[in-house]
Order: C-alpha cells, then sequence, then structure tokens
C-alpha cells in the first residue's frame, strides 16, 4: 500500500492504494499534468483554486459503467466517453482513435461505425483537440461528460 500526496500548480493529485500501480502510472501522470498546466488559461490560475485528480482503479471502473453512469447513447458521445476512460485509467494524455476501438473491442462494447468521424465531430464541438497523429479531451470535453478532476 502506498501514499502520494502532490501540489502542482493547479493540480492536486492524492493516491493511496497499490505501490505498483503507484510505480507504473504516477510518473506519466505527472508528466501529463505539468504538460497540460501550459494549457490553462491565465484566467482561471489562481493561488486560492485548485483542481484535485482521485486517482484509483476503483473509481474508474469498467468501460461499461463508466458509460452506463454519463447515460451514453451517441456514438459521438460514446467516442468521447471511451477516450476519457482511457486517459483516465492508464494516465495517458494523448490518444489516437485506434485506442478507442481497441479498449471498445476489448471491453466488449458495440462497436462505432465510423470513429474517425466521431472524432471529428468531437473536434468540431470543441470537445477534443488533435495534436499531430493523436488527440486529447479539451476541458469542455470532460465538462460536457460532467467530470469533476
Amino acid at each position: 500500500m502506498a501514499k502520494l500526496k502532490i501540489k502542482y500548480g493547479l493540480f492536486e493529485l492524492d493516491y493511496e492504494g497499490n505501490t505498483s500501480y503507484m510505480v507504473n502510472h504516477i510518473p506519466k501522470l505527472i508528466s501529463t499534468l505539468i504538460a497540460s498546466s501550459d494549457q490553462i488559461p491565465s484566467t482561471l490560475k489562481s493561488e486560492n483554486e485548485s483542481a484535485s485528480i482521485n486517482l484509483s482503479n476503483a473509481d474508474i471502473g469498467t468501460l461499461a459503467k463508466f458509460m452506463n453512469d454519463r447515460n451514453i447513447s451517441s456514438q459521438n458521445d460514446r467516442f468521447l466517453t471511451t477516450a476519457l476512460w482511457i486517459t483516465l485509467k492508464d494516465c495517458k494524455s494523448r490518444l489516437k482513435t485506434v485506442d478507442v476501438t481497441t479498449a471498445l473491442r476489448i471491453n466488449q462494447q458495440k462497436k462505432l461505425g465510423n470513429a474517425s468521424d466521431c472524432l471529428n465531430q468531437n473536434i468540431s464541438k470543441g470537445y477534443c483537440e488533435k495534436d499531430g497523429s493523436e488527440f486529447y479531451i479539451t476541458q469542455e470535453g470532460k465538462k460536457y461528460l460532467e467530470i469533476n478532476e
């Protein structure tokens, strides 16, 4: 069992759980936090504000539960929810479309008709942003799914 608490700018990481999970995943998360701190608008940066991320595989749960908790029905929402689930579960800041389709297949969820189109639709709504051949979920996308980190 391991405990870790880190504060970095607006972010606060408070982890309690399996030591091997911490050793294998927390360094990636810390890198993500440092990289994403540059994307926070300066108007939100305040010493009195904080955002916290609670990490625990138990909190994330299965992909099916993660989707059911959010009443996901449209393909675009299923794409976005799956991408967020991967981001939280694997501590990845950037994804590829194949990551989403693979996660759906591995977790025995209905496949998407056209995953690339789902990504483009989420980009047009401001829920995702392209970064080269990869993409990431924006704060608007997380807010849309009512995720409070």
